[in-house]
């Protein structure tokens, strides 16, 4: 069981491989690895692991880790913080349909929306504590039952997790000033956004984010029942062999 992490950042340390969570489920590889730590001890530079929001520690590397654990040897990793930025080539690296990260804790994110819905459950959903930015504000108890549910990818759209909603929540007080979005949701393919917006109970906005303001309304939806129902049957759509079209 992985413990909440009180040491070191951005330099070189040494970790229980019991301590760290991975990002991946499934590894590739290990047993010539696992053969090297034996004779060798730990194999290559540092691996790049991340102090999530619930202080605790996941890896982007699943398998040296993994062989690690198996030879019982420690891990050598930097641990970054959620918030820390990445470089261009970083961005590059941990990018994904689901879009392309800035931080961190965004690219473990990314890797997670990748893995089966049980090994994602390992990472418990958190929805983003809207009242700090507009109190009194709940979200709606349809969405707090998919993030329970974990339905949480649709192929066309994801929900957000915490840090990424706060994020949008932020960005769009600057970009949109006239409104008060709470966005929810996002796109894969395109920067639209799904909102709730103070002043219009039950509605869902749909929002092209990064436009100039009074051209972002690209749809508005009754309920949330209502997006989510066209978001599935988009993804069923999608994903349905051309011959059982």
């Amino acid at each position: 069981m992985s413990k909440s992490y009180s040491g070191h950042f951005n330099t070189p340390v040494s970790l229980t491989p019991s301590n760290i969570r991975y990002s991946q489920d499934s590894v590739n590889g290990s047993a010539s690895i696992i053969s090297s730590m034996k004779e060798n001890g730990w194999a290559g530079p540092p691996i790049d692991v991340v102090m999530m929001n619930d202080s605790r520690l996941t890896s982007l590397d699943s398998t040296r880790p993994v062989a690690a654990n198996e030879v019982g040897i420690n891990v050598k990793a930097v641990v970054h913080k959620h918030s820390d930025p990445l470089t261009p080539g970083e961005r590059e690296r941990f990018s994904t349909k689901k879009g392309t990260p800035s931080t961190w804790g965004e690219a473990v994110q990314l890797r997670l929306g990748k893995q089966g819905s049980a090994w994602r459950k390992t990472h418990i959903m958190e929805l983003f504590d809207i009242s700090k930015i507009y109190e009194g504000f709940e979200y709606p108890y349809q969405l707090k039952k998919v993030a329970e549910l974990d339905l949480l990818d649709f192929d066309c759209w994801f929900i957000m997790d915490a840090k990424l909603a706060e994020g949008y929540t932020r960005g769009m007080q600057e970009r949109f000033p006239a409104r008060k979005l709470v966005p929810f949701a996002k796109r894969c393919d395109c920067d639209d956004v799904a909102c709730f917006e103070l002043g219009k109970p039950g509605k869902i906005q749909i929002i092209h984010d990064y436009c100039e303001p009074g051209w972002e309304q690209r749809g508005e939806y009754d309920s949330f029942w209502d997006w989510f129902m066209e978001a599935v049957e988009e993804m069923i759509h999608e994903t349905e062999p051309e011959e059982q079209q």
